[in-house]
C-alpha cells in the first residue's frame, strides 16, 4: 500500500511533465529534420521541368516548413486542452469513484476497518492510479496529438507529428 500512496503522491504528478519532454524531443527531432532536408529541398526545387516552387517536392518543404513554425504554438494549445480534458476526467472518474465507494461502505461498514480493508484500500488505491495514469496519458498526449490533427487537414502532412511517432 505504502508503494502505492508513494506512486500516487510522487510520480504520478511528473508524468505530465515526461510526456512535455519526449513532446520536445519529438520537436527538436523535427528541427534536426529540417536542418538535413533543407538543401535537399533547395536542390530539388531546381528541377527542369519548369515547377520550381510550385513543384510536388517543393510543396512537401514549404510543409515542413510551416510545420516547423507551428509546431510549438499547437503543442502548447494541446498542453492546454489536455489540462482541460484531464481536469474532466479526473472530475468524473472522482464521482464515480466516491459513488461506488460509498455504496460499498454502507452496505458494509465494517469491512474496513479489518485486515481485509486493509488489502481493499491497498488494492483500490492500485486500481485508481492505474486509472490515472490512464487518463494522464490520454489527456496530455494531445502535446503530440493536437498538431498531428491540425496538420492532417493541410494536405495531410500530420503523419509524422502523431503520438506514435514521439513515443
Amino acid at each position: 500500500g505504502i508503494f502505492a500512496a508513494i506512486f500516487v503522491g510522487f510520480i504520478l504528478p511528473y508524468l505530465p511533465a515526461v510526456i512535455w519532454l519526449i513532446a520536445i524531443l519529438a520537436f527538436m527531432l523535427l528541427v534536426i529534420e529540417s536542418i538535413f532536408a533543407a538543401p535537399l529541398w533547395a536542390v530539388a526545387m531546381l528541377s527542369m521541368d519548369g515547377h520550381g516552387l510550385s513543384s510536388n517536392i517543393a510543396r512537401k518543404g514549404w510543409s515542413l516548413l510551416l510545420m516547423l513554425f507551428l509546431t510549438p504554438m499547437l503543442m502548447v494549445f494541446g498542453f492546454l486542452l489536455g489540462m482541460i480534458m484531464f481536469r474532466i476526467g479526473a472530475f468524473f472518474l472522482n464521482g464515480m469513484l466516491f459513488a461506488a465507494l460509498s455504496s460499498q461502505m454502507a452496505s458494509d461498514p465494517g469491512a474496513f476497518g479489518s485486515l481485509s480493508g486493509i488489502l481493499v484500500m491497498t488494492v483500490l488505491t492500485l486500481f485508481v492510479a492505474v486509472l490515472y495514469v490512464i487518463i494522464i496519458d490520454w489527456s496530455f498526449s494531445l502535446i503530440n496529438v493536437f498538431p498531428a490533427r491540425v496538420f492532417k487537414w493541410i494536405d495531410g502532412i500530420g503523419d509524422d507529428l502523431g503520438a506514435q511517432t514521439a513515443m
